[in-house]
Order: C-alpha cells, then structure tokens, then sequence
C-alpha cells in the first residue's frame, strides 16, 4: 500500500538531522490543488471542536506534550472536527480524495468521512506486489523485475531490474539497474533505458513522474552524472533532457487540459526553465529562470528566487502568463523552500488575474497577499505560512503565537516549539476569523528550508473544508 501512495508525481525522500531529536522518519505524500467553484463566504463563527480522537497521554508537569493531530475546518460555519489524535503514533500524508480525507497512521491508511467517522476501505487500484523479490501481477511473476509507479490512467507501470555494478572514478562501487515500462493489460515489458547509475544509499531524489496523459515518463539517474531522461511509452523512444535528480530539479507537467507539456531546467544551474509542448514539437526557454512552479490551471507560471543570503530569506517572485506569453509581475517576496518539496502552490488564478501568497515580502512582517490589480498587497501579521485555496478566493495562514518550553511527541523531543494559530482570510482584503488556536509544530528557518515547520494546510477541491496536520514534518 505504501508503494500506491507515492504514486501522485514527485517522490522524494528527505532525510533531515537537526535539532529535533528522534524525529520518526516516515512516508509522505503530494497534494495536487485543482481549479474548483468559489467557496461561499467565509464565516466568523466561534470554532467548535467534535468528532473521535483516539486517546493521547497524559504529559508529566513541566515539559509540553504535543500529540499528532489532524483536524478538518469548515470555513463556512468555522466548525473544526479532530479527525486523528495520538500520542503514540504520528500522522502522515493527509489528503482529500473526493469528500474522504485519507491519512497514513498507526501503520494503515486511514480514510476518514468529514464527519470523523470511519469511510468504507478503498479499491487498491496499485497492481504490482512484491513477491520474494520479484514483481507479481495477477498472479504472473516477473522474475528480476521490481514495482513502480502506475500511469494515471493505471495502463503503464514503470519497474527496475538490477543490473550489477560499477566503479566510479573514486573507487566506490555503485549498483547499476534498468529501467522500464510495463503495459499492465497484456504484461507485456519493455526497456527504456538501461545501465543507469545508482548513488549507493541517498535521500532527496525524485522517482518517475508520469505526464497527466500517461503517454510520456522522465525519471533520474540518482548517481553518476545524474542524467535526466523522457521517454514516449507509446513508441519506445527515449531521450536526454538535462541533468540532475534531486527534488528541487523534478520536472513538472502541466495540468492534463494542456496536453502533454513539460517544464524543466536544461542545464544544472538553473538559469532558465524550458517549456516543451510536445504535441506540437516545440520548445522554448522562458525568460524565467528555474524553478518554476504553475497554478492549477496551468496557465501562470511562476518562479521564486531567494536570496543566496540563506539567513535573509528574501527575494522575488516572478509570474510569467503563458497565453500572453511574457511575464506579468516580477513581486517582493517568496514562497516557504519547502513548497519545492510538497508540491504546495503559491498563485492561483482568480477573477481573471493572479493572487500569489509570499512570506517576507516588503514592507509585511508576515504573509503577504498580492492581487493583480491591486497596488498594494494585503499583509497578514505573523504569518509563517499561506496556503492559497485552490480558486485563489481565501488563503489559509498559520500565525505565530509564540512557543513553548520543552515539548515531546510521536517520535521526537524538542527544546522549543512553536504556537501557531490559523486563520482563514479573504484573498482580497486579507481579513478572515481565526479558527484554531494552540496548534503545536516546528518551527522554521528563514527561507522555509527546513522540512519541519508550520503545520500543514490543504484545500478541498469546492475550497470549503481545510484539513490541518500538526505537527508537520517531511521524510522517510
């Protein structure tokens, strides 16, 4: 099951060693936002808390117990709902599918009605299953071959085949394997590239990630020179685009309404993001350089650009606009590092312009809320973080209240904590309820590198309910 849930594009692992001591490293996963009808109007009811929670233990005097939650908002009423809370056993991975919120915990994957109450298990649509080292499907065993990840239209499965070793330049020898492809309705595999070099044990690297048509795959090399390739499932044919397999140098496809459209940087310094339509053959470099990020209609393009001060910060955001062509905005401000990593958005497409939500803007100590149009952005004080909802209509904040003493949890001890509470504001007047205090996460360096940090924020596809997971954190 664990395989299934990392097939939604970028997979990544992210080993960290700081100063949260013990920290469980666990699966996570990725949120896609998707355009969605305008919520209805935000409310300024008093939150209210329901729902079954199983059972957290009780702290000793002195130190702070943070327990794993997971809560679900209604911004419409502000009601909020405790889907998951332990003590014990730490959280991961939650997501909306549909009106279900699924979540990986106590070893399963929960899925939860909005309600709290139990949802019916869900068809287990991943094929493959190992089976003594070899991959099974359907009862047919492919001696060699190991699972991958299944097209979004579940015909392809991607697979690798060890294929023995080498030594590089400094002694070190490395396996090698095979990549390849599997057309799940007939078993039939075919190679696509062979011979790829391994790291030898590395954390940080992307997996396959297949195009919303599932016509076309790129995947990584994770040692060598780190060689990133394409390749058309539908004829075999695979080429070189470039170099580099870590996270922050995944390719990214465009939303399926766009056809088969890839954005990556060329070169290893990132200092231009390619566009390659590959329905119509052709390929552009934008005046934008790498990374690049889009909204969820895929229209607007956007590329941060932090300090090299890392301790600032700061920097630039700047939105390129792919119908016209040219960018449109060039902002004071960037997003959190880390939403490189979990696929979170930091513009959205609203009314016919563009919102973006940036931390360490100019003139805001805290999240800044532009809207096209607007002279002057919106400024939420205290804002770590700003989750845009997926219509751009409201953005989701995580305040800073202040910080605890010493706190324990699931896995991990910490010196300090910090409180956060969140607020749900309107993206154009930037003023919302708050609808939930005393939450407990990490916190963060100043350009959101960090893995753990803020508490994470998700949108319904309507941009009604926002689920909220605390403490946050991303890794094995």
């Amino acid at each position: 099951m664990i395989e299934s849930w990392k097939q939604s594009g970028l997979v990544a692992a992210v080993v960290i060693a700081a100063i949260i001591v013990g920290a469980g490293l666990q699966a996570w996963s990725l949120e896609h936002n998707r355009v969605s009808p305008a919520p209805e109007p935000l409310a300024t009811a008093t939150p209210s808390t329901t729902g079954p929670a199983t059972s957290a233990n009780t702290p000793p005097s002195g130190p702070v117990q943070v327990p794993s939650t997971l809560k679900v908002i209604d911004v419409r009423s502000g009601a909020a709902t405790t889907l998951y809370q332990s003590g014990d056993q730490a959280a991961y991975g939650a997501r909306f599918v549909d009106d279900i919120v699924e979540v990986f915990a106590q070893g399963a994957v929960l899925r939860l009605h909005l309600d709290g109450s139990t949802a019916l298990p869900a068809q287990d649509h991943f094929p493959c299953r190992m089976n003594n080292g070899n991959a099974e499907i359907a009862g047919q065993v492919y001696p060699g071959l190991q699972c991958g990840v299944t097209s979004p239209n579940g015909r392809w499965m991607t697979y690798t085949r060890a294929a023995g070793e080498t030594t590089l330049p400094s002694g070190y020898r490395v396996p090698l394997w095979d990549e390849g492809v599997m057309f799940l309705l007939t078993g039939e595999a075919r190679d696509l590239q062979t011979g790829l070099v391994d790291c030898g044990g590395c954390d940080g690297r992307y997996g396959p990630i297949w195009s919303p048509t599932s016509r076309y795959v790129v995947y990584a090399e994770t040692g060598g020179d780190q060689r990133r390739f394409l390749s058309d499932v539908t004829t075999g044919t695979t080429r070189v685009i470039g170099r580099g397999a870590q996270v922050s140098d995944a390719p990214v496809w465009l939303p399926f309404a766009r056809g088969n459209q890839l954005v990556y940087p060329p070169d290893r310094a990132g200092s231009i993001a390619r566009l390659e339509n590959l329905d119509a053959g052709t390929s552009t470099d934008l005046p934008i350089p790498w990374p690049v990020r889009f909204d969820s209609t895929g229209r607007l393009m956007y590329s941060p650009a932090w300090d090299t001060d890392p301790k600032s910060g700061t920097g630039s955001t700047t939105i390129f606009d792919l119908a016209a062509g040219k960018v449109i905005a060039t902002l004071s401000g960037v997003p959190p590092e880390r939403f490189l990593w979990n696929d979170s958005r930091a513009v959205a497409l609203h009314n016919g312009g563009y919102v973006a939500v940036l931390q360490r803007a100019n003139g805001c100590d805290g999240t800044a809320i532009y809207v096209q149009g607007v002279a002057k952005p919106g400024c939420v004080p205290g804002g770590a973080e700003g989750q845009i909802s997926p219509d751009g209509s409201a953005v989701a904040v995580a305040r800073v209240e202040g910080s605890t003493g010493l706190a324990y949890g699931p896995g991990f001890q910490a010196m300090s904590m910090t409180r956060y509470s969140i607020t749900v504001v309107d993206s154009t007047t930037a003023t919302g309820p708050t609808l939930l205090t005393d939450v407990i996460s990490y916190g963060s360096d100043a350009r959101g590198a960090f893995p753990y940090g803020p508490p994470l924020m998700l949108w319904d596809l309507p941009g009604t309910h926002l689920l909220v997971l605390w403490p946050y954190r991303l890794g094995l």
